[in-house]
């Protein structure tokens, strides 16, 4: 029962966090196009010269791909969390049948 409560809180993790989650995408579409590139073949250049394009079509585009990911992750998270209820309920019910439990008002008596 414990974790069938514990899934339920933490359901929709999106959905409840969404101004996070925006102000996170904005804040990364704003800061990445200007930041220069680490360890790797185009060493200190931003991603701006290397796409040879305008700031703000950048941005974008991280937007966009932030955007997307965010949204794949959401109901993927959503699919496991209902395959994983799934999954405690049947085992709830297979343990209340083999015990021979009678449920009253979600209480076991």
């Amino acid at each position: 029962m414990r974790q069938i409560e514990d899934v339920h809180k933490h359901e929709g993790y999106v959905v409840k966090n969404l101004w996070k989650i925006v102000a996170l995408g904005v804040l990364l579409s704003l800061a990445i196009p200007a930041q220069g590139l680490g360890e790797s073949d185009f060493k200190g250049k931003s991603i701006l010269i290397i796409m040879e394009a305008e700031y703000w079509q950048v941005s974008l585009i991280i937007g966009s791909l932030y955007t997307v990911f965010i949204v794949i992750f959401h109901f993927g998270w959503k699919l496991q969390d209902y395959l994983y209820l799934k999954e405690l309920n049947e085992k709830k019910d297979r343990l209340i049948k083999e015990l021979g439990l009678l449920i009253v008002d979600e209480k076991i008596n």
